[in-house]
């Protein structure tokens, strides 16, 4: 899954930003060359702007976007290697502070947990994989980054000894 998981990401960061259609997006992974003993294959379609990628431990596909506002999770249902449910796990419109945040395209999963980073707050949206449908209350976990968007995009990532890097190193500190 994790080498059907770095496809995607490729083939995100390298497709035109404008919307193609699902066939378009076939006929550009066919012009892809790979090495023996590997394929690519399209799992998901109709997500706009999809920029960062965290899968989580049931297999989930979190997306951040670039302009979108908004954290989607794909699911594959039936096993077939091709999400057919596509969930908006969080929206900026939905946090309703009034603190203006945009892009929330930095996204890792730990602990059952999704951690999303906007250009000037990180998110936590806990026990999320079991909430997709109705997803919990983001939870800030650090709220004290510049908020002029030319401060761009901010990405997370957890290591391998479990602590948060992000923003500022370790635990987003």
């Amino acid at each position: 899954m994790r080498c059907r998981i770095a496809a995607l990401f490729a083939l995100l960061t390298v497709l035109p930003a404008a919307a193609l259609t699902t066939e378009e997006l076939e006929a550009h992974l066919q012009q892809i060359t790979l090495p023996d003993g590997f394929s690519i294959a399209l799992y998901a379609d109709g997500v706009p702007n999809a920029r960062s990628i965290a899968l989580g431990d049931e297999g989930t596909v979190f997306l951040g976007t670039r302009n979108d506002d908004k954290v989607y999770a794909v699911v594959d249902t039936d096993g077939d290697h091709r999400a057919d449910e596509t969930h908006v796990v969080f929206t900026l419109g939905g946090v309703g502070d009034g603190v203006e945040r945009f892009m929330p395209n930095g996204v890792a999963f730990h602990d059952g947990d999704l951690y999303i980073a906007t250009v000037n707050t990180i998110f936590r949206l806990d026990d999320i994989e079991d909430h997709l449908t109705d997803p919990p209350t983001p939870v800030i976990v650090n709220g004290d980054y510049p908020t002029e968007r030319h401060h761009g995009w901010k990405f997370l990532a957890f290591g391998p000894d479990g602590e948060g890097y992000g923003p500022g190193g370790r635990r987003g500190h």
